[in-house]
């Protein structure tokens, strides 16, 4: 039995594929098995993945027809023999120390999860990639209560949230048949909560090993889905669940929601909706009870936090547009500066 499982899905990734898998085998430590799961590809992946099962004996590879990412990775949870498991995209890569690193802070803490930093890579239209390191200091939480202390530091950095910056204890996922929501947007931090929610120990550590590649397609599509309002609701839900009674983190969860709903609001302007229809549309998203009833609860001390707070309390659409667009622009023409204020 190996020690570490690590799960690739790939769909149509031929192009990535090869460096995603690179950077796995090429570990300094060498007691793991790779998963690779092609979701149905029409392109080469199959072939890639297969090359690589062909070199090394590490390699497992499974063919399932598409089913999207959730269940290619279920797929991946149920395949995989290992103590441990970790998560990488197929268009992502991890640094060549990442998984003896994880495992050493794994044992020596008796830890459940760990969970690292990443290297926020972004890749724009001109080929240049643009790195923000993203992390905190090292911790140890004993117990649920411990760990939502540091839940807001967590959700702001985007540490709680991504399957991949993590090392898990299998049978934490196996042994309570935990497994990634098929179907639906946001399927990292619903599985991320419910194995939290399990978990013993968790340890956090400073170190960034994970390469996230966030690539400027220059689509004004792309970013736009009408069901993520839907899906941003239900995380609301379950993070709200997640953290209890506590009136201070249920006051961030609302603030949390709140920014989430006006980041959707501002892909409407990367959309090709009409004016009427980003009007109709915001409307109902500020006019929904959940986003009034948030509004009312949010919370937060800095300046960004406040007004959001205060222009969702207006209820006014008109201005909810306007807001949303001036963030869209921060995020577009001036992602650095934005990715710092998230």
């Amino acid at each position: 039995m190996p020690k570490i499982s690590v799960v690739i899905c790939a769909y149509n990734a031929a192009r990535f594929l090869k460096n995603a898998v690179a950077s796995v085998l090429g570990q300094t430590f060498k007691d793991i098995e790779l998963i690779i799961v092609n979701d149905g590809s029409g392109d080469s992946t199959l072939a890639v993945a297969y090359a690589y099962r062909m070199k090394d004996r590490r390699v497992k590879c499974i063919d399932i027809p598409n089913g999207g990412l959730s269940n290619a990775r279920n797929v991946g949870i149920s395949a995989a023999t290992g103590e441990y498991i970790a998560f990488c995209d197929a268009d992502d890569s991890i640094d060549e120390n990442a998984l003896e690193a994880l495992y050493s802070a794994a044992v020596a803490s008796n830890a459940d999860v760990v969970i690292a930093g990443y290297h926020h890579d972004t890749v724009l239209s001109n080929g240049k990639v643009v790195t923000n390191d993203v992390f905190t200091e090292e911790a140890v939480f004993e117990t649920r209560n411990e760990l939502l202390k540091h839940l807001p530091e967590l959700k702001s950095k985007y540490l709680l949230d991504p399957s991949w910056n993590k090392l898990y204890r299998l049978s934490i996922i196996t042994d309570n048949g935990l497994k990634m929501p098929v179907g639906e947007l946001f399927e990292d931090t619903a599985f991320c909560l419910d194995v939290l929610s399990v978990c013993g120990r968790v340890m956090v550590i400073e170190n960034c090993f994970y390469h996230y590649m966030q690539r400027d397609s220059g689509s004004i599509t792309k970013s736009y889905n009408p069901d993520k309002p839907l899906f941003l609701k239900k995380r609301y839900f379950k993070l709200s669940e997640f953290v209890g009674d506590d009136k201070g983190l249920q006051k961030y969860c609302a603030l949390y929601h709140l920014r989430n709903m006006y980041s959707s609001i501002a892909d409407f302007f990367g959309s090709e909706m009409t004016t009427s229809e980003r009007r109709r549309a915001a409307e109902k998203i500020i006019k929904d009870e959940v986003f009034s009833n948030a509004a009312i609860e949010a919370g937060g001390g800095g300046m960004s936090d406040r007004v959001t707070v205060l222009v969702a309390r207006s209820g006014s659409v008109r201005l909810s547009l306007l807001y949303a667009r001036i963030l869209r622009f921060f995020k577009k023409r001036m992602k650095r500066l934005f990715f710092k204020l998230k």
